[in-house]
């Protein structure tokens, strides 16, 4: 026994000696030359290890090499594809006696990873041995010979991907302050991690793996933390917990899974995500995603969460501030399985909070060929000045009647092929109006034409569209198409209802229905209307208008044909036995005063250069207080300021009037200019109805030139 142990210790001193003289005499430097040399030759790239190389085997196996580099190909931007200020490896000795690898120290200082995607589209990190020729392509298969049929297979489990492997355990494993970088030649794009470090936690192959670090991403610093199941586990298919987290000032991103490896779909869990300024958070993504930042500028802090359920069911819920308001939603129901598969899948969704609204849905959601919904929904507003104040268009409701519209409510049902159907109510100003909408496909409406019905009703007016989207050409909105009807029983009623209440000493007695019916054409920069049919009172019309808005003006053109209007129920007729001339005997010789400054007051001519016009118009007769017209044609013309109104004919006592009139407002002076010319008019009626006059009898023929221009009427006539 005593010889044995001399002789045991003789063995240890011989060990402990070779481990601090073996070292001392390895050729470090030829070991080096080859391992750069076997490099090379696998990747076909230069690699050298400039720095000092040590080998250590006491007590335990060590190498450290400073400064390595492998290079990259030729025209990259970076010269090196990878490179290692130091690389420190330490592999304890013992375990592996017993079939157990274990790495106490794995340490990349400073490593720099630079990958890059050339213009044609090659990677840089495909690599091959150095001159090696290309590879054959496959022999033929040999035609397999006759064999007897085998037995049926037996089932068995599956095979365990890491069995037979040894323990693997990792002590000090880490990453300092390295960096990453990516390139793509064919868009540019540039992706960066810069200060980079991370720390690597294996204890062994049936322990959780766990990986923390922190890097710098565009300009923010994000902590990393993540835990996954023990490799053997996974690699056996069997379900763990998987943790994640993601922190940065602009994103905070939770992930708390139980993956199923074996059938991902059967996973569970959820998923939370916080940004609290998501413009912020898409220019910090600005690298990987090209997002809208000024549509974000009012979107305040998002909070989102996703629950995968049993049943591979997907639910979020979250809330979003925007400007003084928080949007709150909900969707549930969802079959993760079907979207991943394109199939259709139920949906129910809710939104709410926003200015007091609430919106649900429940139907179908199909994501491909092209992303639908079918199903019903129901929408309550109590206010849509609010709304359009958040949206900052709280102006585009100053022409509606009390500039709000107040207790919304609508229901309807969409197909899918976005057949739509909807009925609501409204308040507008007091008066409760209903609506109702049905078109046929609306998805269709670049390919067909699409019926569409649309009927607003309430006691101040009737509304009714019936007819069809037409065909749209390169992604316009398609026109509508159809008859158009609008019934007003109390024009007085309609008036005081949009805010503009009429004296009861306008028209008594007249202003009650007014309607319309025509064929309409309605499209984003026209409208046209053809046969149309007005009526007001008794005054009856028909015609064509249309409304051009494409120019730098809108101008309105088209043909009126009216019945004999007559104006008196509307500026008062001339009153019984009395006439122009009557005047009181006290002062038939003294002139009226004037009122102060009345002629001498400037004329805003500003409205004959908001618009252009080119109308013809023609009239049975026309009656206005004492004066009677026959049967009169005009042509009134507005080009850029220029009113040109051409009378062809006028019916005047037995005789005619024609000739032009034209104002003049394309100057600061306004120009009038009057060219006419009556002939055949009986003078008696004439001057009856103008003056009052009864003395004089026979026929007027006369031309008249008046020209004049200025600021006001004073300054005209001069």
């Amino acid at each position: 026994m005593k010889k044995l142990l001399i002789g045991f210790g003789a063995l240890v001193v011989l060990v402990v000696a070779a481990a601090f003289i073996i070292p001392a005499f390895v050729p470090v430097d030829v070991y080096k030359a080859q391992l750069e040399e076997r490099v090379r030759a696998a990747t076909g790239r230069d690699f050298a290890i400039r720095g000092p190389v040590s080998l250590t085997i006491l007590p335990s196996l060590a190498v450290r090499a400073d400064d390595a580099a492998l290079g990259n190909v030729p025209g990259a931007a970076a010269a090196q594809m990878i490179a290692i200020k130091r690389l420190d490896v330490e592999v304890a000795l013992m375990p592996l006696l017993s079939g157990r690898i274990e790495v106490t120290r794995l340490v990349l200082t400073e490593p720099q990873i630079a990958l890059e995607i050339d213009r044609n589209g090659r990677p840089n990190w495909a690599m091959g041995a150095a001159g090696a020729p290309p590879a054959a392509p496959p022999a033929a298969p040999s035609a397999p010979a006759a064999r007897a049929p085998a037995p049926p297979a037996t089932p068995t489990a599956p095979a365990d991907p890491l069995a037979g492997v040894p323990d693997v355990a990792l002590g000090d494993v880490r990453i300092v302050n390295g960096r990453f970088d990516f390139r793509d030649a064919r868009t540019g794009q540039r992706l960066e991690l810069a200060a980079m470090n991370l720390t690597l936690s294996l204890p062994g192959l049936d322990q959780p793996v766990g990986i923390t670090g922190d890097a710098t991403w565009n300009g923010e610093k994000v902590t990393v933390e993540l835990r996954t199941p023990a490799p053997r586990g996974l690699a056996a298919g069997r379900a763990g917990p998987v943790a994640v987290k993601i922190d940065a000032a602009p994103l905070r991103l939770d992930v708390a899974m139980n993956v199923d490896p074996a059938n991902p779909l059967r996973s569970t869990g959820d998923v939370t995500l916080a940004a609290p300024a998501p413009a912020r958070l898409a220019a910090w993504l600005a690298p990987l995603a090209t997002i809208d930042q000024a549509s974000l500028r009012d979107v305040g802090a998002a909070n989102l969460r996703l629950r995968i359920s049993a049943g591979n069911e997907l639910a979020v819920t979250g809330d979003v501030q925007f400007r003084n308001e928080k949007l709150e939603l909900s969707l549930d129901g969802v079959s993760l399985a079907a979207i991943i598969a394109q199939r259709a899948t139920p949906v129910r969704g809710r939104l709410g909070g926003v200015a007091g609204a609430q919106a649900q849905l429940d139907g179908t959601f199909t994501p491909a060929p092209a992303p639908t919904f079918a199903g019903s929904f129901n929408l309550a507003a109590p206010s849509l000045s609010r709304l359009a104040a958040l949206v900052g268009r709280a102006d585009a409701l100053a022409v509606l009647p009390g500039r709000d519209v107040t207790a919304i409510t609508l229901q309807g049902r969409l197909g899918a092929a976005m057949e739509l159907n909807v009925t609501g109510r409204a308040t507008l100003n007091g008066e409760a109006l209903t609506l109702a909408i049905e078109s046929g496909p609306l998805a269709q409406a670049a390919l067909a034409r699409v019926p569409l019905t649309l009927r607003v009703q309430g006691q101040p007016l009737t509304l009714a569209f019936n007819g069809q989207l037409e065909r749209s050409d390169r992604g316009a909105p398609p026109p509508a198409v159809g008859t158009l009807e609008l019934a007003v029983p109390s024009v007085r009623r309609l008036a005081a209802w949009a805010g503009q209440p009429l004296p009861d000493t306008t028209a008594p007695g007249q202003l009650n229905a007014l309607s319309f019916q025509g064929r309409v054409s309605l499209a984003p920069t026209r409208v046209t209307m053809t046969d149309a049919r007005f009526a007001l009172d008794q005054i009856r019309s028909t015609g064509n208008l249309e409304a051009d808005l494409s120019g730098r003006r809108p101008k309105l053109s088209g043909r009126l044909a009216v019945d004999r209007l007559d104006l008196n129920p509307y500026v008062g007729a001339a009153r019984s036995g009395s006439s122009p001339a009557a005047a009181p005997a006290a002062g038939a010789n003294q002139a009226a005063p004037r009122a102060a400054g009345g002629e001498d007051q400037p004329i805003d001519a500003s409205a004959l250069r908001a618009f252009d016009m080119d109308l013809s118009l023609t009239l049975a007769g026309l009656a206005a207080q004492a004066i009677e017209l026959g049967r009169t044609a005009l042509r009134i013309q507005l080009d850029e300021g220029l009113l040109t109104a051409n009378v062809a004919e006028m019916g005047l006592y037995n005789g005619q009037l024609r000739g032009t009139t034209r104002l003049d407002a394309r100057q600061a002076a306004l120009g009038v200019h009057s060219q006419m010319n009556m002939a055949g008019v009986r003078a008696l009626p004439l001057l009856r109805a103008t003056s009052g006059f009864e003395r004089f009898e026979g026929t007027i023929n006369a031309e008249w030139n008046i020209q004049g221009a200025g600021r006001s009427q004073q300054a005209i006539m001069r």
